[in-house]
């Protein structure tokens, strides 16, 4: 006797975020590598090098219209962000490259996704923001934390990320962007 398994509805876990073009990923690889060398773990691509806005999560397919429409209705400036920290997160395990200064401008982005995803019926978890891009996962060790060369990071857009499970971690998939005016 077989048995068939119905799938159920497709998700697609989604966040928002900050994407850098291929010139700031390769300025964040120069003004990292050393440290991702020392921290051991388990490394992440430059490729997947992003700075997470809103964490949306699980979202069924007939849902993903919402998301984009409530990214459609934001309006913000563009800004510059500076990142020029490297920490270790305890509990997470991470390490990441991070800013000890948000620009109130990407505060007020961070702000107004949300209202909007909330808005259009999404719910969301709390979050404490702060700006970073996670370079390593799985750190054997807390490193204390330290300056380190400052990026100077443009932001005249934020995009709309897929993330699913590969073998050698998360692919991201960018569904798209808009301009910040």
């Amino acid at each position: 006797m077989s048995e068939s398994i119905e799938a159920g509805p497709a998700q697609h876990r989604l966040f928002f975020a900050l994407w850098p073009d291929d010139a700031l990923r390769q300025q964040i690889e120069r003004n990292t590598c050393q440290a991702i060398k020392e921290a051991g773990g388990r490394r992440i691509p430059a490729g997947n090098f992003h700075v997470t806005l809103v964490f949306i999560g699980e979202v069924p397919e007939q849902q993903v219209a919402g998301v984009i429409a409530a990214a459609c209705e934001v309006r913000a400036q563009p800004f510059a962000l500076t990142l020029d920290m490297l920490e270790s997160w305890t509990g997470a395990d991470v390490l990441v490259y991070s800013g000890e200064q948000a620009p109130p401008a990407l505060g007020a982005l961070v702000d107004r996704l949300r209202i909007s995803l909330l808005r259009h019926q999404f719910k969301l978890q709390r979050q404490t923001f702060k700006p970073h891009i996670t370079l390593v996962r799985r750190l054997p060790r807390r490193l204390p934390k330290r300056p380190l060369a400052a990026l100077q990071w443009p932001v005249s857009d934020f995009a709309l990320v897929e993330s699913r499970g590969g073998p050698d971690g998360s692919i991201y998939t960018v569904i798209g962007r808009w301009p910040l005016a």
